[in-house]
């Protein structure tokens, strides 16, 4: 079976259709919840079309994992564009690599892995998750290739939220408290980011977050106190008037930190 209409379906229980491998087109009504590993594993699977995107709230841990020709989730083509979901649970979309655009518009919580590898294996244009708060766990975005990412209303990122990423413009609202995590990295770096050319971070808050000892430090040998290399940065935007108050948070957080300080700007 590769396509299955149920236009009066409003509801699913967990694993319903995990492991369909040859299923790639699905129609359903107005769920209002994904629960765990609801498309686990249809790795042919490429349109989930709802009847009423707006009804659903909640996607449930690993419900897209591995599903590495997802393209569609909701009504519009070519895009997962759920307006009304609030919170993605674990490895929810975990190697949805053919992913082009993810549009979460009321996205407030996310957990871990619940975008790793997005779209990696064509080009992701666009990760909108403009009211996200909380990201729970490690490597949030972790493998993410994108020009820019804009997250204005997170306050707080976990340890490698941003492992392995490739991001050439990264963007933090004025509620962001806390970069990383003790004894963990926000970022990591191997071969996969290093064709960045570029790489800028925006800080629009005027009171720096609390960044980490290895906030930064990209290595990891599993003992992170001995990290040496530092994430490569272009420019640290922060607004008018703040550059010394981003000195001193980065250098309170590790003296290594003092390398960054000629590239910060104050422009926001």
């Amino acid at each position: 079976m590769t396509r299955f209409t149920a236009t009066g379906v409003t509801s699913l229980g967990a694993s319903a259709f995990k492991g369909c491998s040859n299923l790639e087109f699905i129609s359903l009504g107005a769920i209002t919840q994904l629960k765990s590993m609801t498309f686990d594993e249809c790795k042919k699977m490429q349109t989930v079309l709802l009847g009423s995107p707006n009804t659903l709230t909640e996607i449930g841990e690993r419900a897209f994992d591995n599903c590495t020709n997802l393209v569609s989730v909701g009504s519009t083509q070519g895009a997962v564009n759920l307006p009304s979901v609030v919170k993605v649970g674990d490895y929810a979309f975990n190697y949805c690599s053919s992913v082009q655009k993810m549009i979460l518009q009321e996205l407030k919580n996310v957990g871990r892995d619940a975008f790793r590898y997005l779209g990696t294996s064509t080009t992701l244009e666009t990760i909108e998750v403009p009211k996200l708060e909380v990201a729970s766990g490690d490597y949030t975005f972790g493998h993410v290739k994108l020009d820019e990412l804009y997250l204005p209303s997170i306050t707080s990122l976990p340890a490698f939220a941003f492992g392995y990423t490739a991001i050439k413009n990264l963007h933090f609202g004025p509620g962001l408290t806390t970069l990383g995590s003790t004894g963990n990295q926000a970022f990591m770096f191997n071969d996969y980011n290093t064709e960045l050319t570029e790489r800028n971070l925006f800080f629009e808050g005027t009171t720096p977050p609390t960044f980490k000892s290895v906030t930064f430090m990209t290595d990891y040998n599993f003992d992170p106190s001995q990290s040496s290399t530092l994430l490569p940065l272009t420019k640290i935007h922060v607004p008018s008037g703040c550059k010394e108050a981003y000195k001193t948070a980065l250098h309170n957080a590790n003296a290594a930190y003092d390398a960054y300080f000629d590239i910060i700007v104050e422009d926001l």
